[in-house]
Parts: structure tokens; sequence; C-alpha cells
């Protein structure tokens, strides 16, 4: 697990999402977790050129309000190929997980799952409102 912090927020990064949902076990405050899918088209070489490669990208959140923490899994790929890339060049034929098989698999775990991102910004708009 990655660490760092932005904006007094911690964030984990998990290797995989069966890291993301380890991790959200050890953490009793845990209940909610939010899953983004974004799509893009980025630059990508092929043969001897480039091309604009589309690829989608699922992000999972979760906030650890004891610990100042999110706890984030992403997964990009391109889109048709099956190459899973996990944000270090490293590029391996995983069968990427649908947005639907990733709710699953925390629901199973009994976590409620919403549309949406937990970012630093976020954490901290929920706190200043709560203080008002």
């Amino acid at each position: 697990m990655a660490r760092n912090i932005e904006a007094g927020v911690g964030i984990v990064d998990a290797q995989d999402l069966r890291g993301f949902i380890a991790e959200l076990k050890r953490r009793p405050s845990i209940r909610l977790a939010k899953l983004a899918a974004k799509g893009s088209v980025e630059p990508s070489r092929r043969d001897n050129g480039i091309v604009m490669q589309p690829r989608t990208t699922i992000i999972a959140t979760a906030y650890d309000p004891d610990a100042r923490e999110i706890i984030r899994w992403k997964q990009k790929w391109d889109v048709g190929s099956g190459l899973v890339t996990n944000g270090r060049r490293n590029q391996h034929r995983l069968g990427a997980p649908s947005r639907q098989n990733v709710i699953d698999q925390l629901e199973v775990e009994q976590y409620q799952v919403v549309e949406g991102e937990w970012t630093p910004q976020v954490v901290q708009d929920i706190l200043d409102r709560q203080a008002d």
C-alpha cells in the first residue's frame, strides 16, 4: 500500500481490488465505498505510429473518518484490448473487471456502494459543512 497526504487527508493506494477490500475489512468505521468509471482518449504508440486510444478507468474509494484517510484503488485499460495498465507502465492481460463486477464484490462484503469518488477536497467540503 502506497501512502501520501493531500490537504490534510491521507491517501492509501491499494495494488489491486483484493487488496482494496482487505484494507476496508481492517477498518471497521468504513461502511461506504464510492465508485467512479471514467473514459478518456489518450495517445498510444502502435507499431511505428501514435494513435488516439480510448481508455477506461475504474476508481474505487472509501473514507476512514477515524484515520482521516482515503483508501483508493484504480485500474485503467485500453478499450477493446483486454490490456490492463496499473499506472506503472506495466501492462498485462487480466481481463478488466467490469464496473458491475466491482460493485458485486463490494456488496458481497456488505459495503454500500454509491456513484462518485472520495477526494481530499470532497472530505474537506463535508467537514466544513459540518462545522457550520
